[in-house]
């Protein structure tokens, strides 16, 4: 096990110094900090891929709005069309009756 120094902690950051820079270890490997009895495990990986995971639903969500959006956009654009349509057959009817 490698072991450092904790610097300082700001939030959920914490600064850890390791006295030989070649044996630091990588950033997605667990972090074991021993403090008397107390055994804090910090798993930076899980952290990593709840983030990912609430940024990706995040993104899924915005573009189901978006989608919504849209849609509903189109949808009125296409029923204006239809109805002028409409309303020139009608007219061109009424103009032939006459």
């Amino acid at each position: 096990m490698i072991e450092g120094k904790i610097v300082q902690i700001i939030g959920p950051v914490v600064d850890v110094e390791f006295p030989d820079v070649k044996n630091i270890p990588g950033i997605l490997e667990a972090l074991t900090i021993q403090k008397g009895d107390t055994h804090i495990v910090l798993e930076s990986n899980a952290s990593e891929h709840s983030a990912r995971r609430i940024a990706m639903k995040n993104a899924s969500d915005n573009a189901k709005e978006l989608t919504d959006e849209l849609t509903t956009i189109y949808n009125r654009v296409r029923q204006e069309k239809i109805t002028n349509e409409i309303l020139e057959i009608t007219g061109g009817a009424k103009a032939l009756q006459s």
